[in-house]
């Protein structure tokens, strides 16, 4: 739906909360898991690039394992400095690998502007499959909410087209089952007839061929800026946080999803209240990571959790990276998350990539 009314709601997301949408992170192939690492130490490390993106948040990011290439579309950000700094909306295409640094990939077809996407990489097709997001039109004024799927094969953007499909959201939650090899999305935001935000509580799941709707007994509340990762090990999704309907406190409540119903999980520890955090699943040590995030507006946090399905346990690190509304994806070929880019509590973009890993 067009929303030039909704404009001043979201430029009031952007400057007050910084909305962000939860790209999901990748599970691996259970015929292609790599030797589990002998756990030694875990930190955090800044990896150095020539060529950065423009600094951004609100981005799709995946882990294309045939190519050994992370992909990154889209989000928004700053341009120039100074006076001259201005908000931009992306619709530029990156790969980045530890061998090469950042590539900036020129395709034929292209998706539109837009932020709060979602991206994840399907290992059986050997795509990067994104869905939804806001778009943006070139004047980054004028913009709506995405229903349109996306597929990148490393060469250039196909969209596709399906009379049955998700309605449209963005901030929304998105995995890939490496073990159904299908992908799910979940929750998000869309604007009403009146221009106001509200939220979703559906499951979808996409093939390939078709989306399908998952009706399921129970199900989180309805949520945006949540975050969702694939387990491989224990064959379940993980969501966490978010915030729910009714305010912008964010959620403490850990929820997994089967394939068929959605449970809600009750541990000792837990990170807290959180949103606009990474999130992903390192296969190397069979844990979930999760790093920082906002407990509420201008209310950044730096810490690090590992969640092992039965607890969270937060670990000390020698280093943090220090940003918020970051995206966090898993590396299979390198055996660690990956971050990119992020904000300060002042809206200052960050173009840098961090690391997380078990050193020896």
């Amino acid at each position: 739906m067009k929303c030039k009314q909704c404009i001043i709601l979201l430029c009031y997301l952007f400057v007050a909360i910084g909305l962000s949408g939860c790209p999901a992170q990748n599970g691996n192939d259970p015929e292609n898991t790599p030797t589990p690492l002998v756990k030694t130490y875990p930190n955090w490390q800044q990896v150095n690039s020539t060529q950065h993106p423009n600094p951004r948040v609100q981005y799709g990011l995946a882990y294309d394992s045939h190519r050994h290439v992370i992909v990154m579309y889209g989000g928004r950000g700053w341009i120039g400095s100074g006076q001259s700094k201005a908000f931009n909306v992306f619709d530029d295409t990156w790969e980045y690998s530890r061998e090469t640094g950042w590539i900036k990939i020129e395709t034929v077809h292209n998706p539109s502007k837009v932020d709060y996407v979602a991206m994840v990489y399907d290992q059986q097709r050997r795509k990067v499959i994104m869905f939804g997001g806001i778009r943006y039109q070139q004047d980054n004024i004028e913009c709506d909410i995405s229903d349109e799927t996306w597929e990148y094969d490393g060469t250039d953007w196909t969209k596709r087209e399906f009379t049955i499909k998700p309605p449209e959201r963005a901030a929304h939650c998105m995995v890939y089952d490496s073990s159904s090899h299908v992908v799910y999305i979940f929750s998000g935001l869309y604007m009403n007839n009146n221009g106001g935000c509200e939220y979703r509580d559906d499951t979808w799941y996409y093939n390939g061929d078709h989306w399908t709707e998952v009706n399921t007994e129970h199900k989180p509340s309805r949520r945006n800026r949540a975050q969702m990762v694939y387990d491989s090990r224990r064959d379940v999704t993980v969501l966490y946080g978010g915030d729910r309907v009714g305010g912008w406190a964010p959620d403490d409540v850990c929820w997994e999803f089967d394939g068929e119903d959605w449970t809600q999980i009750e541990t000792e520890h837990k990170p807290g209240r959180r949103t606009r955090f990474g999130f992903a699943f390192h296969e190397g040590i069979g844990r979930a990571v999760f790093f920082g995030g906002d407990v509420h507006m201008a209310s950044m946090r730096n810490d690090t959790w590992e969640y092992d399905g039965h607890d969270w346990i937060q670990i000390p690190t020698e280093t943090k990276p220090g940003r918020r509304t970051t995206v966090m994806i898993y590396n299979s070929d390198q055996q660690e998350c990956f971050l990119f880019s992020g904000w300060d509590d002042n809206l200052n973009g960050y173009n840098d990539q961090w690391i997380y890993k078990y050193f020896e």
